[in-house]
């Protein structure tokens, strides 16, 4: 036990510690108020620490994983190409995807604000006109002057509104229109115009104080929107922000999503979609962009700018809209240039690939041939020979690894021969040890003793005792 508490770390013998006064509060939780306070703060304290404990934990196992993933000299070098190249390489697409974007976005809201103000700049100008064949009309003529008037203007204005204000009172249709009071800030105005949760594009025109003054409104439908910028995209509703939460957000979603269906789709399929251009390729992607503009509020005649609307289309027909005041030989190209600019990248991506993957091949082929040979020599094989391939650092490596045990190998080989010889000199020694006199002769009168000290091992020399007579 308390081996495995000296393993422990000093946040996980708080944890421990904090976990066991914890469980020994709670039997007596009910005896007193104070009780249950300490043991909410020791379950808070419980949890700030246990998040460093598993935070600690969690990266002393994600340091275990990359060590061992970069153990391998080929990881490491994927782990380098991943870093150098691979992603400052996503990041550049990324970039230039983004540019794009930020290019070609811009640009269709401005076709579609651009579009929206000609239309109500023509609706006012139609109010203007009808102002004034109003003052020059007689009163009792005014009538017929009107539905002539509307008869003629909803060949250009789909579902077109009219309301004429003059001294004897208001007039016009639908009803509702006429019963209404009239923004303050209606005066010649021309833009969109919200009622209701409904747009409006409206043109309001008055010559003077005296003159009858002339509103036209129309609604922004989808199929009016979708045929607003034929031949670049469709034009749609975006739907208003919900609020947060309540039964005021389900009411809120319910109504944007029938707008939803409403105003953009019908039968089953969003309005406009045969207007979308076809792609030009799998990159020609539809691109989506809201576009500011100022709406006025018929209940609070505020005006302000909002993203009331979208366009949608493809990267194509926004660059052709881009390069459509240029002349086709410019276009060309240009388009020739893209071609030839997105071939060399490509290429170049393809070659830096395989270059890669070779140099990886080649050093890791050479390490990992190294590794092994290690390996062997260190179970003695010192006969093992790495393959040589190219003319390199790493070659030159492993020349020398075969170098180095090919000395060894011929050192042990001598190293075993000279053992082979010493062995056969120590057993000369033995014999020639033996045949020297065993002890000297034992005389009365003369004390004799022979010694043979050989310099090396073994030595010529030998000597004997010879008794000439026993006297």
């Amino acid at each position: 036990m308390r081996d495995l508490l000296r393993k422990l770390s000093r946040w996980d013998q708080t944890l421990l510690l904090l976990v066991g006064v914890y469980l020994l509060l709670w039997p007596v939780e009910p005896l007193s108020p104070l009780v249950l306070e300490a043991r909410v703060a020791l379950q808070i304290a419980i949890y700030a620490i246990g998040s460093v404990v598993v935070a600690r934990f969690a990266i002393r196992g994600t340091n275990a994983l990359i060590r061992r993933f970069l153990w391998r000299v080929r990881h490491r070098l994927i782990a380098v190409y991943l870093f150098v190249g691979v992603i400052p390489l996503a990041l550049a697409v990324t970039l230039a995807v983004l540019g794009l974007v930020l290019l070609f976005g811009p640009v269709a809201a401005y076709m579609v604000r651009s579009n929206l103000d000609q239309h109500a700049t023509a609706l006012q100008s139609a109010a203007a006109s009808f102002g004034w064949e109003l003052r020059a009309t007689e009163p009792g003529r005014r009538r017929e002057a009107a539905a002539r008037f509307i008869s003629d203007a909803s060949r250009r204005f789909p579902g077109i509104m009219l309301r004429v204000d003059t001294p004897q009172g208001p007039a016009g249709f639908p009803p509702w229109l006429v019963d209404d009071r009239l923004p303050d800030t209606i005066d010649n105005f021309q833009g969109v115009l919200r009622r209701d949760g409904k747009l409006y594009l409206a043109g309001h025109a008055q010559y003077s104080s005296d003159s009858p003054s002339v509103l036209l409104m129309m609604p922004l439908t989808a199929e009016y929107l979708a045929r607003l910028l034929p031949g670049l995209g469709i034009v749609e509703r975006m739907a208003p922000a919900a609020p947060l939460s309540g039964e005021a957000a389900l009411g809120r979603i319910s109504r944007r999503l029938a707008d939803d269906r409403g105003d953009n789709a019908v039968a089953g399929r969003r309005v406009g979609d045969e207007q979308l251009p076809p792609p030009l390729g799998p990159l020609d992607g539809p691109i989506r962009w809201p576009a500011l503009l100022p709406v006025l509020s018929w209940e609070s005649g505020e005006s302000r700018l909002e993203a009331v609307f979208a366009l949608r289309s493809r990267y194509s027909a926004v660059g052709r809209l881009l390069f459509s005041g240029q002349s086709m030989e410019l276009a060309r190209r240009v388009q020739i240039a893209a071609y030839v600019l997105a071939g060399l990248f490509c290429g170049a991506v393809v070659i830096s690939l395989i270059v890669a993957v070779s140099l990886t091949r080649t050093m890791t082929g050479a390490v990992h041939e190294l590794y092994l040979g290690t390996q062997r020599v260190n179970q003695s094989d010192f006969s093992h020979r790495v393959a040589i391939r190219g003319d390199d650092q790493l070659t030159e490596l492993g020349r020398s690894f075969n170098a180095m045990t090919e000395s060894i190998e011929r050192l042990i080989e001598e190293s075993r021969e000279r053992q082979r010889l010493q062995a056969e000199l120590e057993i000369a020694r033995e014999v020639q040890a033996r045949l020297f006199p065993r002890e000297p002769p034992r005389l009365k009168s003369l004390d004799v003793l022979g010694v043979c000290r050989p310099a090396q091992e073994v030595s010529g020399d030998f000597f004997d005792y010879v008794e000439l007579s026993p006297t």
